[in-house]
């Protein structure tokens, strides 16, 4: 599973560069949200580009392979536990916080947006009529870059937790094996190991669902901002009407971050990922206790 997780960030970065390019140049042209079709020239920033992300990942994997048998000894059969452990320990790390830097970015431009009408508030009526339509642009700009986002990420964040449960259920049923076997010769130092890669990818996938959560819950915030501003207007006026229309939109169009439409990266995903594992673990529990 995390070949293929591997596999599928390199075929993203080597063969669908055009979608970067696509996200981060439409990320730029909302840097300043009072000029929506203002054109700029967007400044390139390595630490975004794809193949820095490549060279780099390729090189840290590379003195991982060189280090650890030079360290352990190239008779010792822990070498490749240690090793492949290590790249999926570094490539949950870069992909989470790629993507997890990505939905914070998301989240300030909604952040903008918000503040942004709701400056309105205490305008007349035609600044009004002008930044709500505004606004909607807007809206409607970043539900296209949401969706950018998904078709991007959505096939690592979907192998990465499947990858993740997959992990639990394996090393849960290592732990549960070694509490009730007599056999002395338990691998006590791949169960360690396993139990803290598990650990620190619950860590690291969490830290992205809650990034992308915090964007939700800000795209959010603006149905709170409308109905605000509708209460100082009459129902049949034209700001309100035209409020009236933003908020059908945001209805329509909810911001939404999936792993390829399977399930929503947000927190209830990871508590319900807790959750289950809590109970196989249990389950498993019963099972051997119920065998001896």
């Amino acid at each position: 599973m995390g070949v293929l997780i591997w596999t599928t960030a390199l075929y993203h970065a080597t063969w669908k560069k055009d979608i970067w390019k696509c996200l981060f140049t439409e990320i730029a042209l909302l840097e300043d949200v009072t000029n929506l079709n203002t054109n700029k020239n967007v400044e390139t920033n390595i630490f975004k580009s794809a193949t820095f992300q490549l060279i780099l990942t390729i090189l840290i994997i590379g003195g991982l392979f060189a280090y650890e048998p030079s360290r352990m000894g190239h008779n010792n059969q822990k070498v490749f536990l240690y090793t492949t452990t290590y790249i999926y320990f570094f490539l949950h790390f870069l992909l989470s916080v790629i993507i997890g830097n990505v939905a914070v970015i998301l989240k300030l431009k909604f952040q903008d947006i918000n503040n942004y009408f709701l400056a309105f508030e205490y305008e007349n009526s035609t600044a009004l009529i002008k930044g709500t339509k505004k606004v909607k642009d807007l809206y409607a700009s970043m539900v296209d870059i949401v969706e950018t986002f998904n078709k991007l990420f959505g096939p690592q964040l979907f192998l990465m937790g499947l990858h993740c449960s997959s992990q639990i259920l394996q090393w849960s049923l290592t732990l549960v094996y070694n509490m009730f076997s007599d056999d002395d010769n338990d691998d006590y130092d791949r169960l360690i190991i396993g139990v803290i890669y598990i650990v620190l990818m619950l860590i690291w996938l969490g830290v992205t669902m809650f990034c992308c959560d915090l964007a939700v819950v800000e795209s959010e915030e603006i149905v709170a901002i409308c109905y605000r501003l509708q209460m100082a207007h009459p129902v049949f006026s034209e700001p309100y009407q035209n409020i009236k229309n933003l908020l059908y939109l945001v209805r329509t169009s909810k911001i939404r971050f999936t792993a390829m439409d399977y399930y929503e990266i947000s927190r209830s995903t990871m508590f319900d990922l807790i959750g289950t594992t809590a109970t196989y673990f249990v389950v498993l529990i019963q099972f051997y206790d119920s065998k001896k």
